[in-house]
C-alpha cells in the first residue's frame, strides 16, 4: 500500500472514532415516512395544547369582564 493510500485511509471520516460518532453521518440519509408522520403528530399535539391554553385564557378574561360589568 502506498504512503498516500495509508494517509487517506487513516484520515477519512469515521476512521478511529467511536461508533456513536460514525452514526452521525446517517442524518444525511432519507428518513422513513413514519418518522415524518410522528413529528407531524407531535407538532399538532403541541399546537392543540397551545390553542387550548389560549382559549382558556380568553374565556377567563371574558368571564372576568362579564363579572365586572
Amino acid at each position: 500500500m502506498s504512503k498516500y493510500l495509508r494517509f487517506r485511509r487513516r484520515n477519512r471520516p469515521g476512521w478511529g472514532t467511536s461508533a456513536r460518532m460514525r452514526i452521525k453521518g446517517m442524518t444525511q440519509a432519507v428518513r422513513p415516512s413514519f418518522v415524518r408522520r410522528l413529528e407531524q403528530m407531535r407538532q399538532q399535539r403541541k399546537l392543540r395544547l397551545k390553542a387550548a391554553i389560549a382559549g382558556a385564557v380568553l374565556i377567563g378574561f371574558a368571564a372576568l369582564g362579564w363579572l365586572l360589568v
